[in-house]
C-alpha cells in the first residue's frame, strides 16, 4: 500500500465517523446544548401521553415522518455517490458488487421492521407475554 491507499483509508474512516454521528443525532445533541432552544411544545418529554388524535400528537408524527423520508433520502443518495465512485475508481463489476449488497441489506431492514411490528402487534393482544423474555434473549 502506499500513501495515496492510507490517505484513502483515512477520509473514508472521518467520513464513516462523521455519518454516525449525523446518524446517531449527535451534532443535533451539541447544537441543542450549545444554543439552549426554547422549548417546542411539539417536542416535549411526555409526548408519549398525549391523546394520538390531538391535533400536536398529529402534527408530531407528520413532522417525524417528514424527517425520516428526508434522512432516507440522504442516506441512499450518499450510497449512489458511493457506487459512482467505486464504478470510477474500480469498475464496473464491483460497482455492481455494491449495489447488489445495499440492495439486499436494505430488504433485509425492511424485513426487520415486520417482524418488530408484528411482535408490537402480538404483545399490544397479550399474546406470548408468558415468553417475552425469552424471545427478547436470543
Amino acid at each position: 500500500m502506499n500513501n495515496y491507499d492510507y490517505a484513502l483509508w483515512v477520509l473514508f474512516g472521518i467520513f464513516v465517523g462523521i455519518a454516525l454521528s449525523i446518524d446517531l443525532g449527535l451534532f443535533g445533541k451539541l447544537k441543542n446544548i450549545l444554543i439552549k432552544q426554547k422549548k417546542n411544545p411539539l417536542y416535549h418529554q411526555t409526548q408519549g401521553i398525549l391523546d394520538p388524535n390531538h391535533e400536536s400528537s398529529q402534527k408530531l408524527q407528520l413532522q417525524q415522518t417528514r424527517n425520516a423520508l428526508k434522512w432516507t433520502i440522504v442516506w441512499i443518495s450518499l450510497a449512489g455517490i458511493f457506487a459512482a465512485i467505486v464504478f470510477f475508481t474500480m469498475g464496473y463489476e464491483k460497482m455492481l458488487e455494491f449495489v447488489t449488497t445495499y440492495v439486499l441489506e436494505k430488504s433485509l431492514s425492511v424485513d426487520n421492521m415486520f417482524i418488530f411490528y408484528s411482535f408490537s402487534l402480538l404483545y399490544q393482544f397479550h399474546i406470548f407475554t408468558n415468553i417475552e423474555f425469552y424471545q427478547l434473549e436470543y
